[in-house]
């Protein structure tokens, strides 16, 4: 059994340690490609956020935000229409913020799309996505107006250890032709993947050769 936390002291401590350990991760964590994520996750989704709901946690009593995604397509794991993850910190809609905020804790916006990466929630229900903010891919729109994912990182990167059979042979293509490119724009165009094709690629590693 884990003790509930209940007197105030304790809480002080526990936040205290929760600040200084999500902290040092979150400068530590080391940068994580497609195929560690992929393994590492016990579920993956595309998915709309529709509400935060900042309330104070019976368990710890901390305050916590309480994010729910509609499911738009099920990649990984057994899950229903919708799914909730619980986040230490507070973030209320439309994006402001009051109360603690962990550093490097990802926050989601409602009303847009994300393809996350989650690990099993903890015994008492906290669940951010793998590698923090690695984990989150955020779905936009691009100069064209085609739906694209993005985490901010080079997907030469990301992909350089996910085998090439996975892989559609145009997106190979089309990031090399990237690679060797210095120029900002170029930069953004490494870090930016066709939804279908991510979709695609995340299906495919489902398949074990």
């Amino acid at each position: 059994m884990y003790p509930i936390v209940k007197s105030g002291f304790h809480i002080y401590l526990l936040v205290t340690c929760l600040l200084i350990s999500m902290g040092s991760f979150a400068a530590s964590v080391l940068p994580l490609g497609l195929d560690r994520m992929h393994t590492d996750a016990t579920y993956i989704f595309y998915g709309e956020c529709i509400s935060n709901t900042v309330d104070t946690d019976q368990t710890t009593g901390l305050e916590v935000t309480y994010t729910t995604f509609s499911i738009l397509e099920a990649i990984k794991g057994k899950l229903d229409q919708t799914h909730t993850i619980k986040q230490v910190g507070s973030h209320q809609p439309g994006g402001t913020t009051s109360g603690i905020i962990f550093p490097g804790v990802p926050r989601f916006e409602e009303g847009t799309k994300y393809i996350l990466f989650l690990p099993p929630a903890s015994h008492i229900g906290f669940s951010s996505p793998v590698g923090l903010g690695q984990g989150v891919f955020s779905v936009d729109a691009d100069d064209a107006g085609n739906d694209v994912v993005s985490n901010g990182r080079d997907f030469t990167e990301l992909l350089k250890n996910v085998p090439p059979d996975k892989v559609q042979p145009h997106v190979i293509y089309r990031l090399k032709s990237l690679r060797d490119q210095d120029i900002p724009t170029y930069a953004k165009s490494r870090a930016q993947l066709p939804l279908d094709d991510f979709l695609s690629i995340l299906q495919s590693m489902k398949i074990k050769p």
